[in-house]
């Protein structure tokens, strides 16, 4: 489990405000809650796995996640979900039938 706003942050310990998350998600992303964007560099918040829709954010092309928003790109570029080991992890799910799982092919066409 980690916040998604994080408890230093003013984030509470209550469901709206906790996800499921991998450990090299949860390491990465650590108490921050957005970062800068590239030029013309301004802040940008992540994607907020209990308010916003995955797929206005982020597309699915084979193994790799890619971003369609500003909140998509600095999501996917800060918790290196195209990563060298990631991407061949999926691959791996992918080739056994596991990827994407039912649960979250509803979450990606939920309207």
């Amino acid at each position: 489990m980690d916040h998604v706003i994080a408890r230093k942050h003013g984030g509470l310990s209550v469901s709206e405000n906790l996800a499921f998350s991998c450990l090299p998600c949860n390491i990465a992303k650590g108490s921050d809650i957005g970062s800068v964007s590239p030029p013309p560099r301004k802040y940008i918040r992540f994607f907020h796995p209990r308010e916003d829709r995955w797929a206005e954010h982020f597309t699915i092309h084979g193994a790799l996640i890619q971003p369609v928003t500003e909140i998509g790109q600095v999501t996917v570029r800060l918790l290196a979900f195209n990563e060298k080991e990631r991407v061949a992890e999926r691959h791996v799910f992918i080739r056994d039938g596991k990827y994407p799982s039912i649960e979250a092919i509803a979450h990606i066409r939920e309207p």
